[in-house]
């Protein structure tokens, strides 16, 4: 066991590694729940919040594009354009395949909190017109009671719309187009900025990752600038303030995440070419952003459910660092 230097003095950090088969594609969490789920290209892995562990819980054949967590306790993958449902031990309980006049394709998914829906990104079944050779992306919705895919959205966009988990049943997605972040409503297929009054101070900029906290009363969002500079932002009800502004040769990559307590705030940057994780406590008087550790160019972060942690990987191997407070003595 590898002990890190302390943070703020208040925290200490503990590195435990774990190793699977293949490269690590994805790892993710599920607040409330004990277990946190890596996937390579065909397997999928849980380990326990509390470190113990490491059980592979199916091997997809045909392969594993994405995968979620639902609120109902079942596992949600998407290959080859089906979604294939799984109970959490590795049983299987039904596929749905998509593909019909909306989208030919799936790109990412996410399910809202009902838990009986997901949404995703496709490729529209029809062009534009004005340029049949480019590909145009909707983003829908499939019912997993009739198993019928509607749009969400009327618009059409030309880069893949990033999908952001939300805590209502609507939707928030990262724009490329515009770069922008929105709010679309379920009920009227609506859409408009989440920050209404953009300031002056970042709107030359262009959003690059955007996270909401667990409570959902917070959306924090990186912006990049030319001249390699970019600005961490976090909005709460109706006021926006900067907490973390960086300068250097690179930017903040699409992993700004909060803490399942809302109290942390995690990115990893690339300033000159070496990725580290850092830490944002945002529930402290200082907002100084800690350097965590050093990672890999392909790094994937996930916060342990009980925000006691972050569980990376960058190949094969995931490292969990452990946040435990340290004694007084």
């Amino acid at each position: 066991m590898e002990k890190n230097n302390p943070v703020l003095n208040q925290v200490s950090l503990q590195k435990i590694s774990l190793e699977v088969e293949s490269e690590i594609s994805q790892i993710e969490s599920s607040q409330g729940e004990e277990d946190v789920f890596a996937s390579t290209n065909m397997d999928l892995y849980s380990f326990k919040d509390d470190g113990s562990g490491l059980h592979k819980i199916l091997t997809a054949s045909e392969g594993i594009d994405q995968f979620s967590i639902s609120p109902y306790r079942k596992l949600i993958y998407l290959s080859n354009g089906e979604f294939f449902i799984y109970k959490k031990d590795g049983e299987a309980v039904r596929t749905i395949p998509v593909g019909d006049e909306y989208a030919s394709s799936v790109s990412s998914f996410s399910i809202f909190p009902s838990g009986d829906r997901i949404a995703f990104v496709g490729e529209s079944s029809e062009p534009d017109p004005k340029h049949p050779d480019i590909p145009v992306y909707r983003i829908c919705q499939l019912d997993l009671y009739t198993e019928k895919t509607s749009l969400l959205s009327k618009t059409s966009y030309s880069a893949v719309p990033k999908l952001i988990d939300w805590k209502g049943e609507d939707l928030l997605y990262l724009n490329n187009d515009s770069d922008d972040f929105l709010l679309l409503s379920t009920k009227n297929q609506s859409e408009h900025p989440l920050a209404l009054s953009y300031s002056s101070l970042y709107k030359e900029g262009a959003v690059e990752s955007v996270a909401i906290s667990h409570d959902g009363e917070r959306v924090a969002f990186s912006v990049a600038y030319l001249g390699d500079r970019a600005e961490i932002f976090v909005r709460e009800m109706l006021k926006t303030r900067m907490v973390c502004g960086l300068e250097g040769e690179g930017g903040v990559l699409n992993a700004l995440l909060w803490s399942p307590n809302s109290k942390w705030l995690s990115y990893i940057n690339s300033w000159f070419s070496s990725p580290s994780l850092f830490l944002i406590p945002i529930a402290s008087q200082t907002l100084e952003a800690l350097e965590v550790a050093s990672l890999g160019l392909d790094s994937k972060v996930a916060w342990l459910p009980k925000s006691d942690g972050i569980a990376a990987t960058d190949g094969k191997v995931i490292h969990r660092f452990f946040l435990t407070e340290k004694s007084s003595r």
